[in-house]
């Protein structure tokens, strides 16, 4: 009887080392769980093994949000930071102190001034706005695209990509491959 009882003992350990380390990720611990109701004393040691490049990836993680704030502090520090609603550069905006205020503790970047944005609602207008630009660059082109097809807009992107790569500008271009077969 005592043997019976041991056994509970180290299959409840079992489940609450893989709930605790899988608490974030709860499909992963009901599959995990599982293998360990099927085989209990290999199912934990395959976890142990297997799951190890959890750790792995959780080192990278902290290692990159290190990085991360590092960046983010190295960009306060020379950022154009605007700290008050009237030093911003559009006169619309200086009436709105509690829209700036919100802003400004919603997210842990600071607001910058020295920023333009223009909405653009016609794919026209937008794609020949994207081309122009892309013709003005002198050091870098960083473009993403949800669909990229080999059609006439698309021949045109890639057109002025080329010539800008040829001149020695850098250029990165993302794409949604599964948006493009649509």
């Amino acid at each position: 009887m005592l043997w019976v009882l041991i056994a509970l003992l180290i299959f409840i350990f079992q489940m609450a080392t893989i709930l605790l380390l899988e608490f974030r990720h709860p499909s992963k611990a009901v599959a995990w769980m599982f293998i360990l109701f099927c085989c209990p004393l290999i199912g934990f040691a395959v976890y142990y093994f297997v799951a190890q490049d959890y750790k792995k990836r959780r080192q990278v993680r902290t290692r990159g949000s290190k990085l991360f704030r590092e960046i983010r502090s190295t960009l306060r520090s020379q950022a154009n930071r605007v700290n008050n609603v009237r030093d911003m550069h559009g006169k619309d905006f200086q009436h709105q102190q509690r829209l700036f205020n919100l802003l400004n503790r919603l997210s842990e970047n600071p607001i910058t001034g020295c920023n333009r944005s223009e909405v653009l609602t016609d794919g026209e207008a937008a794609f020949g706005a994207m081309l122009e630009a892309m013709e003005q660059a002198k050091d870098h082109i960083h473009i993403e695209f949800y669909i990229f097809r080999n059609d006439i807009i698309g021949t045109q992107f890639q057109e002025v990509m080329i010539r800008k790569a040829k001149a020695g500008l850098k250029i990165r271009f993302i794409c949604d491959g599964l948006g493009s077969y649509a």
